[in-house]
C-alpha cells in the first residue's frame, strides 16, 4: 500500500502535467496519483470530484492538490511522510491556512505563489502549527478519516472552501487541524467570484452554533452578520493591508490599532 493517493480534478493537461504531475514524477517517494478530468465539465464541484477520487484510493494518506502547484524538490513526500509522523491522531494538515485566534487575517505558510513568484506570507512556521482552516491548494488527511468524513457536497457545491468547512468539520469531531512548513509553488494567487460568497454563507449557517469566527485565508468572518457585509468590511481591511505593506508602515502600533479596530466594526 502506498503511503500517499494524490488526488487532483484538473481542467488544464498543460498545467497539470508541468506543474503537479512533473514534479510528482521526480518523487522517490512511491505513491498513487488519481486523476479526475474535468476539462468538458464532467462535474459540477470540487468536493464531489475529490470524494469520488478518494473512494478508489488506496494510500494511507490522501493529498488533495491543484492542478498549477509544483512541489519543489524530489524528497519532498518524503519530508511530508516525516512531519506526519510525530502528528497524534490529526484531522488535515495543509500547506496555507489560519491561525486558531484573533480577529485580524493571520495566514501561516511557506508557500510562494502567483508570476513572479511571491511568499504568501512572513509568517512562516518552523514547525506543524494548530490552524483553524486550511487553503485548498494542498492538503492531506488520513483516508480512514475521510471515508467517515467526506468532502460535503450539499454545502460545498462549487469550487471553492471545500478544505475550510472540512477543518471546521473535523476539528468539531476532535480531530486538530494544521499548517506543515513544507514549502511548494502555487502558480495561480486565488479567484474569487459570486458561487465563493454563496459557499460562504451556507458555511457560516452551518458552523455558527459552534463558531462566531471562521478564520479563511482570504479574511477573517462573524458568522452572526450577513455574509454581504463580512465581504465588504473584509475587502476594505484587505486593501488597507495592503497599502500599509507598500508604505512600509505594516508593523506599526497606530497601523495594528487601526486594523483592529477595522476588524471588529
Amino acid at each position: 500500500m502506498p503511503r500517499f493517493s494524490v488526488i487532483c480534478v484538473w481542467n488544464d493537461e498543460a498545467l497539470l502535467q508541468d506543474y503537479l504531475l512533473g514534479s510528482l514524477r521526480l518523487q522517490t517517494l512511491d505513491h498513487e496519483v488519481i486523476l479526475l478530468a474535468n476539462n468538458i465539465g464532467r462535474y459540477s464541484s470540487a468536493a464531489g470530484a475529490l470524494n469520488e477520487g478518494a473512494a478508489r484510493a488506496i494510500g494511507e494518506y490522501l493529498i488533495f492538490s491543484h492542478q498549477d502547484v509544483r512541489l519543489p524538490s524530489a524528497d519532498w513526500l518524503e519530508a511530508l511522510a516525516q512531519t506526519l509522523s510525530p502528528l497524534d491522531k490529526f484531522g488535515a494538515v495543509g500547506v496555507a491556512g489560519t491561525m486558531l485566534a484573533g480577529r485580524r487575517r493571520r495566514v501561516m505558510s511557506r508557500i510562494q505563489h502567483g508570476i513572479p513568484p511571491k511568499p504568501v506570507s512572513n509568517l512562516r512556521p518552523e514547525g506543524s502549527a494548530p490552524a483553524q482552516t486550511l487553503d485548498e491548494c494542498l492538503i492531506v488527511v488520513p483516508r480512514d478519516l475521510f471515508l467517515s468524513y467526506p468532502f460535503d457536497q450539499k454545502v460545498c457545491n462549487g469550487w471553492h472552501l471545500y478544505a475550510v468547512d472540512y477543518c471546521l468539520t473535523i476539528e468539531s469531531a476532535g480531530f486538530p487541524v494544521y499548517v506543515v512548513p513544507m514549502e511548494v509553488f502555487h502558480r495561480s494567487t486565488g479567484h474569487l467570484d459570486q458561487s465563493y460568497l454563496e459557499t460562504m454563507d451556507k458555511i457560516m449557517a452551518k458552523h455558527r452554533a459552534k463558531h462566531r469566527i471562521i478564520r479563511t485565508t482570504f479574511g477573517v468572518w462573524n458568522t452572526h452578520l450577513p455574509v454581504g457585509i463580512e465581504w465588504w468590511r473584509i475587502r476594505q481591511a484587505n486593501k488597507i493591508e495592503g497599502f500599509l505593506d507598500e508604505c512600509g508602515f505594516r508593523e506599526n502600533p497606530l497601523s495594528d490599532l487601526f486594523l483592529n479596530l477595522l476588524s471588529i466594526l
